[in-house]
C-alpha cells in the first residue's frame, strides 16, 4: 500500500484511511478469536461500516456471511445456524431485528471505542 494515510471513504461527515479500513474491526475480530475456520455474520446496512467490516473480517483470515436487512427474519435465521455463526458484526439501530439465538453481536457503532482501544494486528500477532 503506497499510500496508508490517504482517505480511502468518505461517508457523510466521516472519513477512513485505508490503514483504518485495514486495521479497526480487524484487532476487534482477531481479539474475539475469529479466524481461518470461523464464519463471520454481517448484518448491517450499506454503508461505510459495512465496508469496513468485510475487509476486516477477510484481513482476519476468515469469511463473512452477509445478512441483508431487507432478508425475512426465517430466511436470516436459517443462514445464521447453516453457517455456524458465533459472531455477527451489526449497527446499533438494526440490531433488535436479528432473531434470536446463540450468536454474539457486536454492534460497530456501539462498540467503536473497545475496539479503538485494542491493539494493532501486529501486536495481537506478536503475543
Amino acid at each position: 500500500m503506497e499510500t496508508p494515510q490517504a482517505v480511502a471513504v468518505v461517508c457523510e461527515e466521516a472519513q477512513l484511511t485505508y490503514r483504518e479500513l485495514n486495521e479497526k474491526i480487524a484487532r476487534y475480530l482477531k481479539h474475539r478469536g475469529v479466524g481461518k475456520d470461523k464464519p463471520v455474520g454481517i448484518y448491517m446496512n450499506r454503508t461505510g461500516d459495512l465496508l469496513v467490516s468485510m475487509l476486516a473480517v477477510l484481513k482476519s483470515g476468515a469469511a463473512y456471511v452477509p445478512l441483508d436487512p431487507i432478508y425475512p427474519a426465517e430466511r436470516i435465521d436459517w443462514m445464521i445456524q447453516d453457517a455456524g455463526l458465533s459472531l455477527i458484526l451489526t449497527e446499533r439501530g438494526i440490531w433488535h431485528q436479528l432473531p434470536n439465538n446463540n450468536s454474539v453481536l457486536c454492534s460497530v457503532d456501539s462498540e467503536w471505542d473497545k475496539i479503538e482501544a485494542l491493539k494493532s494486528v501486529s501486536e495481537l500477532e506478536a503475543n
